[in-house]
């Protein structure tokens, strides 16, 4: 598959361009990030899903490996769950817009 500048990869494109800010902007997430010394710098969030006690992110780091990080939304205090996951076993089983999403990503962290 071949990123071919249409209107979804571009949405992607501004999304995680934008999320790639919010980790430079020392949000609670990239202080998590920078503490266990990865790097925010090329790092863009792939997906976040809010749930009732705890946000889960799954941030993809220099276009090499995935680090998923789970935030308690209660408690601060409470130590977040870091798994590093790799990119070729998040590849498996994705959908088609997963896949563009993640080309996407790829791209950008390529570029920087």
């Amino acid at each position: 598959m071949k990123l071919i500048g249409s209107r979804v990869e571009n949405e992607f494109r501004a999304e995680l361009e934008e999320s790639n800010r919010s980790l430079l902007s020392e949000s609670k997430l990239s202080l998590v990030l920078m503490s266990k010394s990865y790097s925010v710098e090329n790092a863009y969030v792939l997906n976040w899903i809010p749930e009732q006690y705890e946000d889960i992110y799954l941030v993809i780091i220099d276009g090499s490996y995935l680090i998923s990080v789970e935030l308690d939304r209660q408690d601060s205090t409470t130590a977040p769950i870091i798994e590093k996951r790799e990119l070729a076993d998040y590849r498996r089983g994705l959908s088609r817009m997963k896949q563009i999403q993640l080309m996407v990503a790829l791209d950008l962290a390529k570029k920087t």
